[in-house]
Parts: C-alpha cells; sequence; structure tokens
C-alpha cells in the first residue's frame, strides 16, 4: 500500500463522515434547556407500563397475586439504559472555531478546531 493510496483511504473515510451539527444560537438553547424536566427511571418506566396496558399486556399483580415480572423487567432496562447515559455517554459535537470561551482561573481562551470541513466534504 503506497503513500497516495494511504492518502485516498483517509480522504474517503472523512468525505463519508457526517458533517458537524448545525448549533443553535445560545439564548434559544437556554430557553429550550429549562423547559425539560430532566431523566427520571420511574417517570419512564410508568410511560413504558401504561404503554404496554394500551398494548393489552398485564402490567397489575399476577392472578395468583405475585408480582408482575414484566414491569420488573421494563424497570430494570430503563434504569440500566439511565445509567449508562449519566455514566457512560460521550457527548461528541462540532463546533466552530471561536463559538465559545473557556475560563480556568485567570486564564481565558477560546476554542480551537483543527479541522473544517469544506463544501465538497474534504477535510482541511
Amino acid at each position: 500500500m503506497g503513500i497516495s493510496q494511504i492518502c485516498e483511504t483517509i480522504r474517503e473515510y472523512f468525505s463519508s463522515s457526517r458533517p458537524p451539527v448545525e448549533q443553535l444560537p445560545r439564548p434559544l438553547l437556554a430557553c429550550a434547556l429549562m423547559k425539560r424536566p430532566g431523566l427520571s427511571t420511574i417517570v419512564s418506566v410508568g410511560n413504558i407500563v401504561r404503554e404496554l396496558n394500551m398494548l393489552g399486556f398485564n402490567t397489575g399483580p399476577m392472578p395468583d397475586g405475585s408480582p408482575n415480572l414484566t414491569v420488573a423487567c421494563v424497570y430494570a432496562i430503563t434504569k440500566e439504559i439511565f445509567r449508562a447515559l449519566k455514566l457512560d455517554a460521550v457527548v461528541q459535537l462540532a463546533t466552530g472555531p471561536g463559538s465559545f470561551d473557556i475560563q480556568v482561573g485567570p486564564a481565558k481562551g477560546t476554542n480551537v478546531n483543527c479541522l473544517n470541513n469544506t463544501s465538497n466534504g474534504a477535510v482541511t
């Protein structure tokens, strides 16, 4: 594999990647975030159980009075998904150079991006 083939492979990789996300204006983003209630395992489990009930699933106690394992399963899955979102998820986003300010103690700066997408999909 020659250098030109390696360069072409890298160009193809970058041209097939997604373009950066569109950025919302900061005031609009702040207003939208204040309206969100936040993640709640119990609220989501309640919504899922309500939907299962509407679909005809038994979500109450079993006929013999034992707990319903369907609801327990929904709770276990939802709890793990929320745990993963809160502790394991990685947020990746694209921002333009100078789109936000950074301050650590007395030091101030702005973000700098090394890669810029051009209109033809190539990365420079």
